[in-house]
């Protein structure tokens, strides 16, 4: 009986033991996922390198939501395309960090460009129709190329700013760096939202300022390129009323919120400050030389290659 007893105590005692370390075991899993969901670590630019190869992968597997024209069908004006991302990608400050590449949208009807963590940038054939000339597409790729270098003043630690805008935002910020490494593993359903968002961030108007003024240094430090490509644009798309949605002036403002619904100018608080901006910085004889580089042939034949 005895024996009996002490057995039984032996198992109580081994099951309570038991129960116990189960209950650390669960309490140290929890604290390890609380930790990667609230300390919120900053990401290395190759972890951030690595979340924009996997968003460029959800892109190219969902051709319906993401109409990329394909490289195999549009070599040349792709290489024409390899040939300005190179040039900007060598003043970058990630230069050798990510894989630097323009991809375009086939959407005649959306004049848009956005850029992902990581360095990759997309433009619709709708503004790549709009630009008619190689300095324009230069400002344009120059300016988006801001959003994910690292020498911007925005940057957090190794943020960059586009992958700043992602970690601050209400939708993402609250899940950790957790989400990050899920879109980074493959979840293709949290990767296109996670495009979608990114396609429709608006910045605000002095980071705006900031990736111009990214732009015309490199512009003005290191090519021949006008410098103002992109205060062209704007004063294009006011000269032209029958233009009334204009996507990428709306997420890269200084404009309205409704934007020139019925051929106004692109006035606003900030509009002038930035295109006083580009004046004081493009300004011939301190950059570019406008007379040599427009380039409004080459940039022809690259339009003709376009479906």
């Amino acid at each position: 009986m005895r024996k009996i007893l002490r057995v039984m105590r032996w198992t109580k005692h081994t099951i309570r033991l038991l129960a116990v370390c189960f209950i650390i075991l669960l309490t140290a899993n929890s604290c390890k996922d609380d930790n990667l969901d609230m300390f919120n670590p900053v990401l290395s630019a190759n972890d951030e390198g690595r979340l924009g190869v996997a968003l460029h992968q959800v892109i190219q597997a969902n051709p319906g939501d993401f109409p990329v024209l394909s490289r195999n069908d549009y070599p040349e004006a792709y290489d024409y395309l390899d040939e300005v991302i190179r040039m900007i990608e060598v003043k970058t400050e990630i230069r050798d960090k990510f894989e630097w590449e323009i991809i375009m949208f086939d959407d005649d009807d959306t004049k848009n460009a956005f850029t992902l963590p990581g360095g990759k940038i997309y433009i619709t054939t709708g503004f790549l129709k709009f630009i008619d000339s190689e300095h324009k597409l230069f400002s344009l790729v120059a300016h988006e190329a801001f959003y994910a270098d690292r020498i911007n003043q925005n940057s957090q630690g190794e943020l960059s700013l586009a992958m700043q805008k992602l970690k601050e935002s209400p939708k993402y910020g609250s899940l950790g760096t957790r989400i990050f490494l899920e879109v980074i593993a493959g979840n293709s359903e949290e990767g296109s939202e996670m495009v979608e968002f990114i396609m429709e961030q608006v910045y605000e108007p002095y980071e705006v300022i900031e990736a111009d003024d990214f732009a015309l240094n490199m512009i003005c430090e290191n090519y021949l390129y006008s410098g103002y490509g992109i205060k062209e644009m704007i004063l294009e798309v006011e000269d032209t009323p029958s233009i009334t949605t204009f996507q990428w002036f709306e997420n890269k403002p200084p404009v309205p919120n409704t934007l020139i619904s019925q051929g106004t100018s692109l006035t606003g608080p900030f509009r002038d400050e930035r295109l006083d901006n580009i004046d004081m910085q493009a300004h011939p004889g301190s950059c570019g030389s406008e007379n040599i580089t427009l380039n409004k042939n080459e940039y022809a034949e690259f339009l003709d290659m376009l479906p």
